[in-house]
């Protein structure tokens, strides 16, 4: 068994922590703790549920630190009124192809 804490979720402010049972060894406890916490680092973990396309965007522009401020001014105008008010409340789990399709037609 292992436990472990994964940081804070951005939309709720709530600590991520993960809980795995029924491992036959502590070897293979800590490989797979270890297997974990790589996946989660390099975003192959997908998103809490319920978090929405513009908190995942607010997430993302928060963790823009080498960038101009011109350069975020910028992103933050396309993304307040392009990007978010047709797909900033569609939950990121839910978010499919055809929804992206229809945003390039219009």
């Amino acid at each position: 068994m292992y436990q472990v804490d994964l940081g804070t979720d951005p939309a709720t402010g709530k600590r991520i922590q993960k809980l795995k049972r029924g491992l036959s060894t502590k070897k293979v406890a800590e490989a797979d703790c270890a297997k974990l916490i790589n996946q989660y680092s390099r975003g192959a973990i997908a998103p809490p549920k319920k978090l929405l396309l513009h908190e995942l965007i607010d997430k993302w522009i928060l963790s823009k630190k080498k960038i101009r401020d011109v350069t975020l001014a910028k992103y933050q105008r396309l993304l307040k009124n392009h990007i978010v008010p047709a797909l900033g409340y569609i939950q990121v789990s839910k978010l499919t192809d055809e929804h992206l399709n229809i945003f390039y037609k219009q």
